[in-house]
């Protein structure tokens, strides 16, 4: 059902983006899975119109992705196909739409997804290891993610779950950086990957994150603050590439000689608010552990490949296949 759907996207996007080259618009289509998104290729603001016709035409279809059903017919996106050709004509008219003879660049992306019934690309659900490395199935979650970075990067920073924590009295600066890193050791989450050319994650055995150290202690409190300020606004929009790693950053921030900052980015693919409150009370364990000299007491991590075989394993399953034919 899902592989019919994703064919039957595909062509429909492929008529599309033959339509937006024959006609020379300044649109394009990326297309994934059942996804679809159009986006104009330049920055006249008139060329948002496009929408606002479509809608007058009964196609309600936003500048955002859009989602193909199996309730769509055929029938269905042919009157979405003429009211798209019918747009770009009375647009052209009206001078919306410049009318050129010059060559187009061809922006428009269709990527066909992996079968979703069959293995994917190779990819089995399971986890196996090659040199100590994992490879696990993406969980749903992950998939989105993976289709939405496939289509393009402009949103990566939106994954961003960005923290910052006060430390105020001796900060045991190598303990700390020992904590994270013990931290990171301990998570598999945070010493994964995806894999572009299908919906798996590589996991590494282990991972040596850089914790620089900033020192805004010679700054005066209204200087300190607006470095904060715009570091917090750096955390939150510089994206972790999924496709390359690590999924997680650290900077630790010095204010003073008893006041120090610690910031945690981390991807949403690997982690949610409740995991991060996890990583925030394992790293306080260890940091605690490693002043003190003393082996940390922490119950056992459920690893994210244990999760997603699980996940996957599940839809698989007579019970799981009988959900998704409801």
């Amino acid at each position: 059902m899902y592989d019919e759907l994703n064919e039957k996207t595909a062509r429909f996007a492929e008529r599309i983006s033959q339509l937006f080259l024959a006609t020379k618009v300044p649109m394009k289509v990326h297309s994934t899975a059942s996804i679809l998104a159009f986006k104009p290729t330049d920055n006249n603001p008139l060329a948002k119109l496009f929408f606002f016709y479509l809608q007058l035409k009964g196609i309600h279809i936003a500048e955002k992705a859009a989602l193909l059903t199996v309730a769509h017919t055929q029938e269905d996106l042919d009157k979405t196909y003429a009211a798209i050709e019918e747009t770009i004509r009375l647009m052209q008219t009206a001078g919306f739409f410049k009318i050129t003879v010059a060559e187009v660049i061809d922006e428009n992306k269709i990527i066909y997804p992996p079968n979703q019934t069959q293995q994917l690309n190779g990819a089995k659900n399971e986890v196996t290891v090659n040199d100590k490395k994992k490879t696990a199935p993406l969980t749903e979650g992950q998939q989105e993610v993976w289709i939405e970075q496939r289509l393009g990067n402009e949103a990566a920073a939106a994954y961003n779950l960005s923290s910052d924590f006060l430390f105020e009295g001796n900060l045991n600066i190598e303990a700390l950086r020992n904590a994270i890193q013990q931290l990171v050791q301990r998570h598999e989450s945070l010493r994964t990957f995806f894999n572009k050319e299908n919906t798996t994650q590589t996991i590494l055995p282990k991972l040596e994150v850089g914790i620089p150290i900033l020192d805004f202690s010679h700054l005066t409190e209204e200087a300190k603050n607006e470095q904060l300020k715009k570091l917090r606004f750096d955390e939150s929009e510089i994206p972790l590439d999924i496709f390359t790693g690590p999924l997680c950053r650290f900077k630790i921030i010095k204010l003073s000689e008893n006041a120090h900052r610690l910031f945690m980015t981390v991807h949403h693919a690997i982690a949610d608010g409740w995991s991060c409150g996890i990583l925030t009370t394992d790293l306080q364990a260890l940091y605690n552990a490693n002043v003190q000299g003393q082996k940390v007491n922490l119950p056992q991590a459920k690893q994210l490949s244990a999760y997603a075989l699980e996940q996957a394993n599940f839809k698989n399953s007579a019970q799981g296949l009988s959900l998704i034919h409801i």
